[in-house]
């Protein structure tokens, strides 16, 4: 089960969804510059992200959740989600703008029958 709690610290509504297709993709936030100088060499350097990791789960949701999903992002766009998963707490703020959302075909048994894939990215706070 994952809970996707806002607007942290002061926890005013909270979101179940189910468990994300892919796993926890965890990565710092750092970047590879390359700079070509004017005699043709190259010279690359690593811009650090200050230490700051981004989570990212994928999830395939009904038409109804995918409403509801929808509807609690854009309500606290730009607070602090607080997020429990695996028994590990993580605390921070969305990197999706806007929500994409692509269709998955029908989903029989679902409210809506329809079914829509859509990723949540984080960026822990430390």
């Amino acid at each position: 089960m994952f809970i996707l709690q806002a607007p942290y610290p002061a926890l005013a509504s909270t979101m179940i969804l189910p468990s994300p297709d892919i796993g926890n993709n965890l990565g710092l936030i750092s970047q590879v510059v390359v700079v070509k100088m004017e005699d043709g060499g190259r010279r690359s350097f690593v811009k650090p992200g200050g230490g700051l990791r981004r989570h990212r789960w994928d999830f395939l949701l009904s038409s109804d959740k995918t409403e509801e999903f929808v509807d609690f992002i854009e309500r606290y766009r730009g607070a602090d989600f607080r997020v429990e998963w695996r028994n590990r707490v993580i605390i921070g703020k969305l990197a999706i703008n806007p929500i994409e959302l692509s269709g998955q075909g029908r989903a029989g048994g679902w409210p809506g029958g329809e079914a829509y894939e859509t990723t949540l990215e984080m960026i822990e706070q430390l």
